[in-house]
């Protein structure tokens, strides 16, 4: 059955037609996401202005429109009590810059973080601890503007901050390599990524101890982080750490079902290099889906939504090693769960299980993109790839190239309708390209 997706219509006749499905966004998250900056609590703060508590919860229950709202009042109380050029407004600004952007105003929050750190170092000096926080926030709004030079000088100042104020190993520490590592391979330093990644690994040993839960939630992050750049060998040997870690606290711990959905993706990518040492103890790919699964099944915490979660985790999971009418079957136990608290389940349109995108350098001159158009089959494989446009028109031809490349490497969930998987044509994706001057 082949779905093809157009402009939805009216229906006078009462037959269904499919709605033309925009552009697919990337994976949700290609490893780990960056630590998103926090509302700090501020001493100095008047009686009348929020404390930090009450901006998360506003941020989180109302929008972040009405964080940003609830931040400007409270640089405006500290600027009443202490003056507009007092250093204790610097804490709120702060605050402001952040809810700023968690409201999707990028310039707004890098213009604030800015005039914090200004602030900052001029009443207590560039090594001043309120810092870190400034520079953190800075460096994060850069990342999501695609600024990945100036995110990884900010990134790496806080870094440095906290080890003059807090020594060298701190859980703290871990968050901002992350972000590091992220910046430094978005710009293309692939070796200084994996190193920082490496480092990460390391401090998080420091500081949390061999053997601890904590320490091997840091091993699964390292792992989806090494298999989304492509290097199996080292996921595998991750997510086997974390899963001995959990495995000594409870056989039935439901933490092992994420490591065992990565260490059997990472298993089944693995391409057995004479050269790497045996890894021991680690399930084949089968097994190790086949025991998430039935951990899914039998956990006792957690909501139906993220169960079913974790269900369609296992299905892509067994649709990358073309198991697919297993994959249906565990698909339609997910299903199940998001009707039982009337929720819609995510496969009225592909979604990408597994791509890696090209990321060119930069253009000479503005941004531009790239746009691909492809079908995607009842496998989730993408078939007939073509570029359909592309702003600059002269944009260069590796970049297409590559794009094309990649996709025909990815791989998809396709639509899943009545339990049946169909293909779909007509689905697009773009790929941003940053223009010489900015993102």
């Amino acid at each position: 059955m082949r779905a093809r997706h157009v402009i939805p219509l009216i229906l006078l006749t009462g037959l269904a037609f499919a709605s033309r499905a925009g552009e697919i966004a990337e994976p949700a998250a290609r490893g780990d996401p960056a630590r998103t900056p926090r509302f700090v609590a501020d001493p100095a703060r008047p009686a009348d202005a929020p404390t930090a508590e009450a901006l998360d919860v506003v941020s989180a229950e109302d929008g972040p429109g009405a964080g940003v709202t609830l931040a400007s009042k409270a640089v405006s109380a500290s600027r009443v009590a202490y003056g507009p050029n007092d250093a204790r407004v610097a804490l709120p600004v702060i605050n402001l810059a952040t809810a700023r952007q968690r409201a999707g105003d990028t310039v707004g929050a890098v213009r604030d973080y800015q005039a914090a750190i200004t602030a900052l170092e001029s009443a207590g000096g560039p090594r001043d601890p309120r810092l870190f926080e400034a520079w953190y926030g800075m460096g994060y709004a850069q990342l999501k503007a695609g600024q990945y030079d100036a995110a990884g000088a900010a990134l790496e100042t806080a870094l440095q901050l906290h080890r003059i104020n807090r020594g060298l190993y701190s859980v703290e520490q871990l968050d901002v390599l992350h972000a590091v590592a992220m910046a430094q391979r978005a710009r293309g330093d692939v070796e200084k990524a994996d190193e920082t990644q490496v480092r990460r690994m390391s401090v998080a040993e420091r500081v949390h101890g061999l053997g601890t839960p904590a320490l091997a939630a840091v091993y699964a992050s390292g792992g989806r982080w090494f298999r989304n750049v492509g290097r199996p060998y080292e996921a595998l040997r991750l997510n086997a750490l974390a899963i001995q870690i959990y495995e000594a606290q409870s056989k039935d711990d439901p933490r092992l079902i994420d490591p065992l959905i990565q260490a059997a993706l990472a298993g089944n990518e693995r391409r057995r290099d004479p050269d790497e040492p045996p890894l021991v103890g680690v399930p084949s790919p089968g097994v190790a889906l086949a025991r998430a699964e039935r951990l899914t099944d039998t956990r006792t915490d957690g909501t139906p939504a993220a169960r079913a979660a974790d269900l369609i985790r296992v299905g892509d999971a067994l649709l990358v090693m073309n198991r697919r009418d297993s994959a249906l079957k565990v698909y339609a136990k997910a299903t199940a769960l998001l009707a039982s608290v009337g929720a819609r389940p995510p496969f009225d349109e592909p979604a990408f299980i597994h791509f890696l995108p090209p990321r060119p350098e930069p253009l000479q001159g503005p941004p531009g993109h790239a746009l691909a158009e492809f079908s995607v089959d009842a496998a989730g494989k993408p078939r007939d790839v073509r570029i359909v446009e592309q702003q600059p028109t002269g944009m260069p031809a590796s970049v297409t190239h590559a794009l094309v490349s990649a996709l025909k490497q990815s791989r998809l969930r396709p639509r899943v309708v009545d339990g049946q998987a169909i293909e779909t044509t007509g689905v697009r994706y773009r790929l941003p390209v940053r223009g010489g001057s900015g993102p």
